[in-house]
């Protein structure tokens, strides 16, 4: 940072002088010389992240690969209500993957939270499309669990 200050010897002009900063440790004072090095230190990661979508998407895959793999994980432990709750942050981190809404409401069905269930197996179907692989088995399914509630 400069400030403008009145020197005796320069005739009373105003003249730059730098003020100093202390340096954190492991950073030369010259990083610190200038504000703007200083924010752009601060501000590289969230730049980064901003301007990189791709490094963005690939944690959003990696976050969604880890959720998959604790889902299928309670649910072969019989933590269904886990399961489910987690296949539905899976839909909500990747909603291309209608699927999981499919995996929640089977986490529910075996959970005894048949008005769930019924309620996810329609958002899937909704989202779906007409054409998804797993609609006629949707179907079934919320056939099976509204009979089961009346």
């Amino acid at each position: 940072m400069k400030q403008l200050h009145k020197s005796a010897r320069n005739g009373g002009a105003a003249r730059p002088s730098t003020v100093a900063l202390a340096a954190p440790r492991g950073l030369p004072r010259q990083v610190l010389g200038s504000g703007l090095a200083l924010l752009m230190l601060v501000s590289l990661p969230v730049t980064m992240l901003v301007s990189h979508p791709a490094a963005a998407q690939v944690n959003r895959a990696a976050t969604v690969k880890v959720l998959v793999g604790k889902a299928v994980k309670a649910g072969k432990a019989g933590r269904y209500e886990e399961a489910a709750q987690i296949w539905h942050r899976v839909y909500i981190f990747n909603p291309a993957l209608p699927t999981a809404l499919l995996n929640a409401a089977r986490m529910e069905e075996k959970a005894g939270m048949l008005e769930d269930s019924a309620r996810h197996i329609r958002e899937f179907l909704k989202v779906a499309g007409k054409s998804h692989k797993d609609r006629r088995l949707a179907v079934a399914r919320l056939e099976g669990i509204v009979a089961k509630i009346q």
